[in-house]
């Protein structure tokens, strides 16, 4: 045994007796067992043989080459334990399934690569190789989570069979693809995985009928999959897809990152398709910062039967399919959102939202040369297709030909238009026809802005259209008339209405039980435009408190009957407007009125519809004559009463229908 160097004696020989000592390997009680051994040993084995006590704390380095044929599985039971660094230095082929361990590391060198036959080798430890095929042959490849920072595509091939060998060998790591190239299949991702596309070109093959990616199980569903990057090629008319481009199919918690996919071609099989993205019958994806142009016949987005589904942020431009179709459509997914998207140039709706407590937030929708279209479409005239209690909130809207935001289904109730700005052309032929229409129950729609439309808001009555609340919106410049109430029970309450050719505000025949109150219409331009401020076409309506000043020809005109008309300001009534006016017949109702002017000179002969005990006073603006008739209109000195304009008659009604005549005015 070497001596061992004395502390604090040897003086002047400590350091070659040190020298010595290390020179022999020895176990761990010091003793070298009698089996003298030189460093170069250490470093340098002989086939087979590898250091293992002493020096094992220190990484060894050694090739294939050095072990009998060079054969993998020979090496790694030589190595044992030890920490090794293992150099592929040659071609090597391998038949069974193999463990490499934490402690061995493999560097494939330029001249190296694996042909693995058969079985499953694994990877515990570090992996290094160059850009470049390095692994052949049928087996498999499995990387431990850890092992290295990521898998790259090419070390299998720079094929899409590589890229699928990959995300197998992968498991949880990443899986980068470095090259552009034209995809001959479809890339098949799993759960628990992750494929980074980068800034790689991934271009559609014409013959190949599948998405150019999916999740790999479409039955069973996958979980946990994040794609981020890449830019998908379509060949828009002339190549036919499957579903979509990229297709998520009952995929839970994934994401898709800044993935782009442009001219996306025509569907094949059935109409739940999609020209770019489709994620179906999927809960909890992400589509986030992503990009689809030029989808060729259906959507560049298409979310169906899903829920909780996210898109934020990227551009979805010039879908240029049949008209119904959108950029982006929401269709069955309830708690999904669309936010911060940029939606330019739709065949159809720039987003179709159709799905139960949603978002629609922040996006920008921009029509053009192609654009049949609408802007934000929430609901459906299908009965599944329900938009209930979903808000679009914060939108802007530009330049669409038919609609900017359309609210609409017989099932959808409790949508929330707020704080949208929306924007027509001059362009009268292809110009926006509305800003906003609702034909569904009890929407609020509260501070838009609206401008340069046809006309700007607009309720409709069908068997649905009701109680909707209109607060506090702008509207200006429409070429027609600026709100439009076609059904009952809305309110419409501090809205402004400016420089419209038609009405500010116009109640149609068959909207009955309305609440307008507080709001503003006039025009303020020159010359002025806007002909009438209110226009009221229809029964039973409380009309309070509006200022009606500055319109062309009528502040307020009244066309129907037991409206309460109470404290508007208007400075234009050409035709009166602020009291109810009576039917120009010979016998007309006067069913709950306490005030009305004439309706014209035509003989009046009875006034029917009153109750016992009601009060009329009849004001003329008129030339007519009231007919005196004993037991109907009982008038004072048995005499008729020629009215002339300015003079009134106030009448009471008692027992049997007859009218008794109180006072008069001539």
């Amino acid at each position: 045994m070497a001596d061992v160097p004395v502390v604090g004696g040897d003086k002047n020989t400590w350091g070659s007796k040190l020298n010595t000592f290390l020179a022999v390997a020895h176990d761990v009680s010091g003793s070298n067992g009698g089996k003298a051994r030189s460093v170069d040993t250490l470093y340098n084995p002989s086939p087979g043989t590898v250091q293992t006590d002493v020096q094992s704390k220190i990484r060894k380095t050694v090739h294939i080459s050095d072990f009998a044929d060079d054969n993998i599985g020979t090496a790694i039971t030589a190595i044992s334990t030890t920490l090794t660094t293992l150099y592929i230095d040659k071609p090597i082929t391998y038949s069974s399934s193999l463990v490499i361990p934490s402690t061995v590391d493999i560097v494939i060198l330029a001249a190296g690569s694996m042909d693995i036959t058969s079985g499953t080798i694994t990877i515990n430890g570090g992996f290094f190789a160059g850009y470049r095929q390095v692994f052949y042959g049928n087996g498999s490849i499995s990387f431990s989570y850890g092992s290295v920072d990521e898998v790259y595509h090419i070390w299998f091939g720079h094929t899409v069979a590589g890229i699928n060998k990959a995300l197998v060998s992968a498991g949880r790591t990443t899986v980068r693809v470095i090259k552009s190239m034209t995809l001959e299949s479809c890339i098949l991702i799993g759960s628990n995985q992750t494929l980074d596309l980068g800034n790689v070109i991934l271009t559609a093959n014409a013959s190949v009928s599948d998405p150019m990616i999916r999740n790999i199980d479409i039955s069973a569903g996958n979980s946990n999959i994040l794609i981020k990057g890449g830019f998908f090629e379509g060949l828009g008319a002339t190549q036919t897809v499957s579903k979509a481009v990229i297709h998520f199919k009952k995929v839970t918690d994934g994401v898709l990152f800044m993935v782009k996919v442009n001219n996306s071609g025509s569907y094949i099989g059935d109409a739940d398709s999609a020209g770019g993205i489709f994620v179906e019958d999927s809960a909890r994806v992400k589509v986030l910062n992503c990009t689809s142009n030029n989808s060729y016949n259906y959507c560049g987005l298409y979310v169906l039967n899903s829920s909780h589904v996210d898109i934020d942020g990227g551009d979805y431009i010039n879908d240029t399919g049949v008209y119904g179709n959108s950029n982006i459509a929401v269709n069955t997914s309830p708690y999904s959102s669309v936010t911060r998207t940029r939606v330019i140039n739709s065949a159809g709706s720039h987003i179709s939202f159709n799905s139960k407590n949603g978002r629609v937030l922040g996006n920008l929708c921009i029509g053009g040369a192609q654009s049949l279209g609408f802007g934000i479409t929430t609901g459906h005239d299908s009965s599944i297709y329900s938009a209930d209690n979903t808000i679009v909130e914060g939108n802007s809207v530009f330049n669409m030909k038919k609609y900017g935001i359309l609210c609409q289904g017989d099932t959808t109730n409790k949508v929330v238009i707020s704080t949208n700005n929306i924007v027509g052309t001059d362009n009268i032929a292809n110009g926006s026809e509305y800003g906003i229409y609702v034909s569904s129950d009890n929407a609020s729609l509260i501070g838009n802005n609206i401008e340069n439309v046809w006309r700007g808001m607009y309720v409709i009555s069908t068997t649905v259209g009701k109680g909707s609340v209109f607060n506090n919106n702008s509207v200006d410049l429409c070429r027609d008339i600026g709100v439009v109430l076609s059904s009952e029970r809305n309110t419409l309450i501090g809205n402004k209405v400016t420089n419209s050719t038609g009405a500010g505000i116009y109640v149609g025949a068959s909207s009955h039980y309305n609440i307008i109150t507080e709001n503003s219409c006039y025009s303020n331009t020159s010359p002025k435009t806007q002909t009438k401020g209110i226009d009221i076409n229809s029964n039973n309506n409380i009309v309070k408190n509006n200022m009606l000043v500055g319109n062309l020809t009528n502040g307020f005109t009244n066309n129907a009957y037991n409206n309460i008309i109470e404290d508007n300001l208007t400075d234009t009534n050409t035709n009166i407007g602020v009291i109810d006016i009576l039917d120009n017949t010979g016998t007309p109702s006067v069913l709950n009125l306490e005030l009305a002017y004439t309706g014209g000179t035509t003989l009046i002969t009875n006034l029917i519809n009153g109750t016992v005990g009601q009060v009329l006073t009849i004001l003329s603006v008129h030339i007519v004559t009231l007919k005196h008739t004993a037991g109907i209109l009982h008038l004072s000195g048995g005499l008729n009463f020629d009215m002339v304009d300015g003079s009134s008659i106030t009448l009471r009604r008692i027992a049997n229908g007859v009218w008794r005549e109180v006072s008069r005015l001539y």
